[in-house]
């Protein structure tokens, strides 16, 4: 899929995100969705069941590229 087309499914992916309440306009959020060109970040103060964002991806026709996908924390990082 071209980056283009993509980035106007994550457009509706983006809406979704709002439209259940992961993300908070307000900025007051544990959860926040960053994204950029055909790529997005989900960035949370708690563990994020990976389960819940396919789902959402899932409502407007998209799904992980498994080879792309990578969930940690932080604080394993650091």
């Amino acid at each position: 899929m071209s980056p283009l087309l993509l980035n106007f499914y994550l457009d509706q992916f983006d809406n979704q995100w709002a439209e259940i309440g992961l993300k908070n306009v307000e900025g007051d959020s544990v959860e926040h969705l960053v994204r950029f060109a055909d790529d997005f970040v989900i960035l949370s103060k708690e563990w994020i069941n990976s389960d819940r964002v396919e789902a959402v991806l899932d409502v407007v026709g998209l799904e992980f590229n498994k080879e792309k996908n990578l969930c940690w924390e932080c604080s394993e990082r650091v």
